[in-house]
């Protein structure tokens, strides 16, 4: 009997200790499959008192080390070609803007286009305008360009929710509120983009700019030659030369160590939701 209970309890200690052999086993492996919550999964379940655990906590740390990065693909976006016009309002009678549009932008100008109107007295307020009058060219020193004035009339609806019903006289704008107009002239088709925060500016030289590609779980630093800066639903800048379309970068503005990134460097890839936690 007694030999039989003994044989039992040397069989659990042997079950128990090959379990712990066998965690640190699955831990190497799912680390190296880059299944690194798995590996860190396994490696925690060896015991403080077995020989693996210094070896387990080694590679745990290692797997921690390892910074996260969510990424984005180089996409064609449509974007929208904008002009603004700086300027104030004049509420003498109607409620207009009164503002300036250099030379190069009047030409896709003219009366009778819309625009929409932001008054810096209420950013959270937008309000539509339809352009009356462009007139009296003239040369700005300050702009060092021709430059034409703009009266744009402010419709009603765009304010009449801002009046009281039982202040029907009141007027919520008033004159020399500072403002901009902004038109949409056309739009860009088809245009290969990133975000703009996705783009790293060497600090040897302002023309060397690049990304970090994402392949096989790795970082690869990218020269790029970029275009002009873009918005729509988001800032992008174009990227002329140096990706194609579908290729995947590194989006810097979700990355938990943006300094400690390098060319050839392994990386965990998550979701932007999931980048901060541990």
């Amino acid at each position: 009997m007694k030999r039989s209970v003994l044989l039992c309890l040397l069989l659990m200690v042997g079950v128990a200790f090959l379990s712990c052999k066998s965690d640190l086993s699955k831990g190497v492996d799912s680390y190296n499959e880059g299944d690194y919550d798995k590996a860190i999964e396994h490696l925690r379940k060896v015991r403080y008192d077995e020989d693996d655990y210094e070896k387990a906590n080694k590679l745990i740390l290692v797997i921690i080390s390892i910074p996260k990065v969510s990424t984005e693909k180089a996409t064609k976006r449509t974007f929208p070609i904008n002009v603004w016009a700086n300027g104030e309002l004049n509420c003498s009678n109607d409620y207009n803007f009164e503002g300036y549009i250099s030379s190069k932008d009047c030409a896709n100008i003219s009366v009778g286009d819309t625009c929409v109107i932001d008054v810096s007295a209420f950013p959270k307020e937008e309000f539509v305008g339809i352009v009356t009058d462009i007139f009296d060219k003239r040369y700005s020193t300050y702009l060092k360009d021709s430059i034409w004035d703009i009266t744009v009339y402010i419709s009603p609806d765009s304010y009449k929710h801002m009046i009281p019903e039982d202040q029907p006289s009141y007027k919520p704008l008033k004159s020399y509120m500072s403002a901009h107009a902004e038109f949409i002239t056309g739009y860009l088709q088809d245009i290969l983009c990133v975000p703009w925060h996705a783009v790293v500016h060497s600090r040897y030289s302002d023309e060397i700019k690049y990304v970090f590609i994402y392949r096989n779980e790795m970082v690869f630093q990218r020269s790029v030659v970029l275009g002009d800066l873009l918005t729509n639903g988001g800032v992008y800048i174009q990227i002329v030369d140096g990706l194609i379309e579908g290729e995947e970068i590194v989006d810097r503005s979700y990355l938990s160590r943006p300094s400690d990134l390098s060319s050839g460097q392994i990386v965990i890839k998550v979701d932007k939701e999931d980048l901060y936690e541990q």
